[in-house]
């Protein structure tokens, strides 16, 4: 009897793959579920049997290799891998660009706005409402660039990826911190043309635009680096954002509270040279009138001392970039930054001893009539106070620069948070809404 093989048809070679894939899948998550003996390692860690359900959560996006001498985990070359993986994915975000458009569309909307609007003062006011408005803008968006690479890398599971391969607290905290530095810095490349405009219009020195752009640097550094330790402290993202944003707004408004808080304890009494006014009594006929006169007299009277607690306006960011601004020539247009600057370092100079104060309601007589007559006591008193603050403001002129000092104390702010930020990487925080746990293998004792 003659044997007959079956025949080779495409359902029998579609059923035996199947088989086969089935067999294979069964392998591998028993293979997968068996303990594995613990290994002796330098950071005293066991293999993980959780890592292939971790990879399939992850995103596709490239594992970094790990390290495997300690020596290289502390090196740049793993701060800059982390930060170029930061980047590739960030670039892919929808928040990126949409932080993107909006940086571009407020900065250079305001300067058309201040172009069209204001005229013969444009030269004036441009790199003013440039600098200010960019200002504004990293101080609500640097803060949410700062959260946004810790917390994706804790809700996606990245960040247990980054331990297990090797990288160390510090690395990843640095990594991140050149990831954000590296995005803010491009949006400081967008707005740099805007605010060189303003500069070359108002006739101002082009080196003193420096000067601006370090404040903008190095604010949107430190508030990146505010954003960054914020995300160790909170899983959510939305809520880590609006608790960053909030700590910046408690920078901004702090030193000013204070200042207005204890202005009044440096009050003190002097004896000042006061011009005040004195009643005179005649009689016109049968109806008697009250004059007043003036009178300079020698009187105590009370003033404050701004010159002693203005370092305390030092950490606040606009008064620091008033000070780094460029110097626009004097016109007759109010300029803010010029303003604030000013206001500023007339605080900073010592007041003049004794003061002179006047007191007296009366107007000061026409010019004409002052040539050939004496002036009178309130006008002496008029005069000296004008040369008081003719002096005043020059002696503010020649004060030192306040900015660089400012900009220390941001970047001491900058480097605490970073150091806060590495110490809360070294223990995981709470987990985040979704976010992937790897879970220990048993181990053999």
């Amino acid at each position: 009897m003659k044997l007959r093989l079956p025949k080779r048809t495409k359902r029998t070679r579609e059923w035996r793959w199947t088989t086969d894939r089935r067999k294979a899948e069964k392998t591998q998550r028993k293979t997968q579920h068996t303990p594995k003996p613990a290994t002796t390692r330098s950071d005293n860690r066991t293999p993980h049997s959780g890592i292939a359900r971790l990879t399939d959560a992850l995103p596709r996006t490239p594992i970094p290799a790990p390290l495997n001498t300690p020596a290289r985990r502390h090196t740049l070359t793993a701060i800059t891998h982390i930060a170029a993986l930061e980047l590739r994915t960030t670039a892919r975000t929808r928040l990126t660009w949409t932080i993107t458009a909006t940086w571009t569309a407020l900065i250079y909307g305001f300067l058309l706005l201040a172009l069209a609007t204001t005229g013969t003062n444009a030269p004036t006011l441009l790199h003013s409402i440039t600098a200010t408005t960019t200002l504004i803008t990293t101080l609500i968006l640097a803060p949410i660039l700062g959260v946004t690479p810790l917390a994706r890398t804790r809700a996606t599971g990245l960040l247990d990826m980054f331990r297990l391969t090797g990288f160390t607290p510090r690395t990843i905290s640095w990594g991140t911190t050149l990831a954000t530095t590296t995005q803010y810095t491009l949006l400081l490349l967008i707005a740099t043309p805007a605010l060189a405009i303003g500069t070359l219009l108002g006739n101002a020195n082009p080196l003193d635009l420096a000067g601006t752009l370090l404040t903008l640097a190095v604010t949107g550094w430190t508030l990146t680096c505010l954003g960054s330790a914020t995300a160790t402290l909170i899983a959510h993202r939305a809520l880590a954002s609006f608790t960053a944003i909030t700590l910046t707004g408690a920078l901004i408004l702090t030193p000013v509270l204070l200042f207005s808080a204890l202005l009044p304890l440096t009050n003190e009494a002097t004896n000042a040279h006061v011009a005040t006014s004195t009643p005179l009594h005649t009689t016109n006929g049968h109806h008697p009138e009250q004059f007043i006169t003036c009178t300079v007299t020698n009187a105590t009277r009370h003033r404050n001392r701004p010159d002693h607690i203005w370092w305390l306006l030092l950490p606040q960011p606009f008064i620091t970039l008033a000070d780094a601004a460029p110097r626009i020539p004097h016109t007759f247009a109010f300029e803010p930054l010029t303003a604030l600057r000013t206001a500023i370092r007339t605080t900073r100079t010592t007041p003049p001893t004794p003061p002179t104060i006047d007191e007296c309601p009366l107007p000061s007589r026409p010019t004409e009539h002052t040539k050939n007559t004496p002036p009178t006591p309130t006008e002496k008193i008029r005069a000296t106070i004008t040369e008081q603050r003719r002096t005043t403001a020059q002696q503010a002129e020649k004060l030192t620069p306040h900015w660089p000092i400012s900009l220390a104390i941001w970047a001491l702010i900058g480097a605490t948070t970073t150091a806060y930020t590495t110490r809360r990487l070294k223990t995981p925080g709470p987990a985040a809404y979704g976010e992937h746990t790897i879970h220990h293998a048993p181990t053999n004792t």
